[in-house]
């Protein structure tokens, strides 16, 4: 059906309306030309509307009247009173001038609005159209109660891409529940996202292979009908979503389908059983889904060609056995009369993959940092006749909350040059790498991409507002401002880019070990968390309310940090004048309030986060199923057990203090906590241990050879290669002690072996720094490929007992450590103490203070 406006619009760019006065509209709409006679909002009065909308359109109008302005919307009868007020009319001629000029995707979804002293006209091409007019109106509604009266307007608006998309990951951690993805789908349909998928690997309960479905965690067949339905209604096209190759590990860790795995996280394209059970899934999944598409991920296959299909891939090339499986999946896919969606990173390094790969396949980019230039991510598949949707992200893998800073950078520039070399359109993911995030705190980073994708020329400055205004009904910017204050701890070295492993890093040493500790900036992070509190409790939401609960939730778990930190370092040092002075003879008292005080510090630290576990567990539920939450709240379990053991030991302190013993040495109690003024690298790339006979000694031989040896390799992370027949592979590790790599812990079977380490050190200059290393046994050090410090045989573990100068050049250079080691403990230590650096990964950049 088509419906289109009566009027004629004379209109200026919406940028330059939007630096004089912020229209609290989000997306921003194209083109907007303010006028005077404004159209009141009277309570407990009746509009009239006329016109061929569909039901669902106008009861979300009808609804957003009566609950923001107490007016009630009914659908006039019979002909068309002089004096109506909402109207959606049949076109002629005229009318559809405002449509010429535009593409076919965008007269598609294209929208007309008046606003005038008595009447609000909308008027489109198609229902989507309509609805996007209708959703616009409903901002408006909201933004503007308060006046009750909307102002005068003309708007002409449509989106610069065709796919303005959304995905979350459901597979890493949280599900949503039922009730959770419908307040997607509202949300996002406001935003005018006409897209959604939910990453899924094993959270699909299919009646054939319900296995590895887990109980309280998988979708049913039906549930994905029903959100589908509901996508549908709000013009979202939901796209099924099953991990198809790599990333297969959690089905694969069933006994029932471990033998079709390739390793332990790829599918093997050697079995056609591997395809019978795509098949069953897919015929089962398929038909629940509206959309032309199903997505089937196939992304990070590095597995390929290390178990069955070994032999076809020495043969035929990974790049071939890679395009074979993809085909094979095609062939089930289309003949379910679907289209395949799949990510392109296999392809984009080796773009002849497409070579063998059919014309109708839609491949997705992806990049989510922020790139000089992101050309060279859409080109090669242009260049070859396909048109690919752009893949952004809003970073929130392993994060306590968002890089958003981050994520719009990537955003607005993937964007751009998505506009400008006419790519289909964008998916924007959020991520769950890590199981603890929640999307509650990511609606920031949602709105920005849906504002990006509909209008990507967007240049004004007053996001936060809108973001405010639209989301919240919140009049000026003091969410966006808590968040923004909340994302200044990326540049904080103590909180590490705001990643999670910050929460759980281990702070109680083991018993007779000492653990190392920097407390310098946990003050700064309590001015921020001091500003950001403020700044939220300061706000009053109409709605989403429960949005800044979450919010508020990271604000206190820093908040938490930048107490418990010091204190941790407190109790240590109280303990310790407690021991002292009883060596010393010192006052009985004096030794007892030490004890006393620790004691009670220590009973902070505990019931603050029980508190903070207590209240992860009712957010988890209030958006989630669940089915995962045990797996975070154990991390909370295991500090918690730390701190328990340290409670008991200090009690027991006490009890023999009061029996007139004496107090054992700080280590026994696992209270051996000492402050270093020093930044430590914890962030590495490894591989696992490689055997050596001659243990801390020199080995004589260089396990890198394959990859250009240990003067030329430079890895990536995923980057494999052969060492004696075995195959070893780079990866991130982060050890979980502030100053100390303890291998020993992170890797099995350490005894007679080498270690492998590999950092980047970013340098705004040519400079010369000095680096400090300590390690157990025998160490060399490698700098872009020059050895520069050499130590061989057994030692015990020392901070910083190495001293050496790296001569850095401008821009990045590479760090290689190779370990030797013996038996027993195994451990490193490296740190630039005389520069101020951050971190991200295996990552470190120096910053000038």
């Amino acid at each position: 059906m088509r419906v289109l406006i009566l009027c004629v619009l004379v209109f200026f760019g919406a940028n330059v309306v939007a630096q004089q006065t912020p229209l609290p509209m989000l997306p921003l709409p194209q083109q907007v030309e303010m006028k005077g006679n404004a159209f009141e909002l009277v309570n407990n009065t009746t509009l009239t509307w006329y016109g061929p909308a569909d039901a669902f359109s106008m009861e979300l109008l009808a609804t957003v009247l009566d609950q923001e302005s107490g007016i009630r919307l009914v659908r006039a009868e019979g002909k068309r009173d002089a004096d109506f007020q909402f109207m959606l009319a049949s076109p002629d001629t005229d009318e559809g001038s405002f449509l010429k000029g535009l593409k076919r995707f965008q007269q598609e979804e294209a929208y007309r609005l008046s606003i005038s002293k008595n009447r609000v006209l909308v008027h489109a091409k198609t229902q989507r159209g309509l609805f996007y007019g209708v959703q616009s109106i409903k901002q408006l509604l909201r933004s503007y109660k308060t006046q009750q009266a909307l102002p005068g307007m003309e708007i002409i608006d449509y989106p610069d891409f065709e796919v303005r998309g959304m995905m979350d990951d459901i597979s890493r951690g949280p599900v949503p529940t039922p009730a959770y993805m419908r307040q997607q789908i509202d949300r996002m349909a406001e935003m005018k996202i006409n897209l959604l998928t939910y990453y899924t690997e094993h959270v699909v309960e299919t009646e054939k292979h319900g296995a590895f479905a887990p109980d309280n965690g998988a979708l049913t067949i039906a549930e994905w009908r029903q959100i589908a339905d509901y996508a549908r209604q709000h013009h979202i096209d939901l796209v099924g979503n099953f991990q198809s190759f790599g990333h297969f590990d959690k089905i694969l860790s069933h006994p029932d389908y471990a033998h079709l795995g390739e390793s332990g996280m790829l599918l093997s394209p050697a079995f056609d059983e591997s395809y019978e059970l795509l098949d069953d899934i897919y015929s089962e999944m398929i038909p629940a889904f509206h959309s032309d598409y199903f997505h089937i991920n196939s992304d990070e296959t590095f597995d390929l060609g290390t178990g069955a299909s070994k032999s076809r891939v020495d043969s035929l090339g990974k790049s071939v056995v890679y395009a074979e499986h993809i085909n094979r999946i095609y062939d089930i896919i289309t003949k379910k009369d679907k289209k395949v969606m799949m990510w392109g990173d296999i392809i984009l390094n080796d773009i002849t993959i497409l070579d063998y790969l059919p014309e109708d396949i839609l491949p997705i980019t992806w990049g989510y940092d922020i790139m000089e230039s992101y050309t060279e991510r859409i080109t090669p598949f242009q260049e070859r006749g396909y048109n690919p949707l752009i893949s952004t992200g809003i970073l929130n893998s392993y994060t306590m909350i968002p890089d958003f800073e981050v994520a719009k950078g990537n955003i607005g520039g993937f964007m751009a040059e998505g506009k400008r070399l006419g790519a289909l359109g964008m998916l924007n993911t959020v991520w769950d790498d890590g199981g603890s995030a929640m999307f509650s705190r990511d609606w920031y980073g949602v709105a920005y991409a849906a504002e990006q994708s509909w209008n990507s020329d967007t240049t004004e400055t007053r996001y936060n507002e809108r973001f405010n205004t639209v989301a919240y009904g919140n009049a000026g910017s003091n969410i966006s401002k808590a968040i923004n204050e909340l994302n200044k701890l990326a540049a904080i070295k103590s909180t590490e880019k705001m990643y999670e492993a910050v929460l759980w890093q281990q702070v109680i040493p083991d018993s007779g070990a000492t653990l190392w500790t920097n407390i310098e900036d946990w003050e700064r992070v309590h001015y921020h968390m001091l500003k950001a509190d403020s700044l939220l409790k300061a706000t009053n939401p109409d709605r989403y309310a429960e949005d800044l609960e979450y919010i508020q939730f990271t604000i206190d778990q820093y908040a938490f940090l930048a107490a418990s930190r010091p204190a941790l370092v407190e109790i240590a040092r109280s303990y310790t004048s407690a021991h002292n002075l009883q060596q010393a003879q010192g006052s009985p008292s004096e030794v007892r309030s030490f004890l006393v005080h620790a004691y009670r510090l220590l009973n902070d630290v505990i019931t603050e986060l029980l508190q903070l576990k207590g209240r992860n567990q009712q957010l988890w539920l209030q958006e989630n199923r669940s089915y995962a939450l045990d797996l975070v709240e154990a991390r909370y379990d295991d500090q918690l057990s730390d701190l328990y053991e340290v409670e008991a030991n200090l009690k027991h302190a006490l009890s023999e203090f009061d029996s007139d013993k004496m107090l054992p040495l700080a280590a026994s109690l696992r209270l051996d906590i000492r402050e270093t003024e020093n930044w430590y690298f914890r962030g590495w790339l490894m591989i696992e241990p490689v055997p050596n006979p001659k243990g801390a000694n020199n080995p004589g031989f260089d396990a890198l050879e394959a990859t250009g040896g240990l003067d030329e390799t430079f890895p990536k992370v995923t980057q494999e290669f052969f060492y004696d027949e075995v195959k070893y592979r780079w990866k991130r590790v982060n050890t979980p002690v502030f100053a100390k790599v303890n291998l020993h812990e992170l890797f099995e079977d350490t005894d007679q072996s080498l270690m492998h380490a590999f950092a980047h050190i970013d340098s705004p200059d040519d400079r010369r720094v000095r680096l400090l290393v300590g390690s157990s046994d025998g160490v060399d050090v490698y700098l872009n490929g020059d050895l520069v410090h050499e130590q061989f045989g057994g030692r015990e573990f020392t901070l910083d007992e190495d001293e050496m100068w790296l001569d850095l050049k401008k821009g990045r250079n590479h760090l290689m450590l190779r370990l030797a080691h013996d038996s027993g403990p195994w451990s490193f230590s490296v740190t630039m103490p005389d520069v101020n650096f951050l971190s991200s990964k295996n990552r470190y950049r120096i910053v000038e203070e």
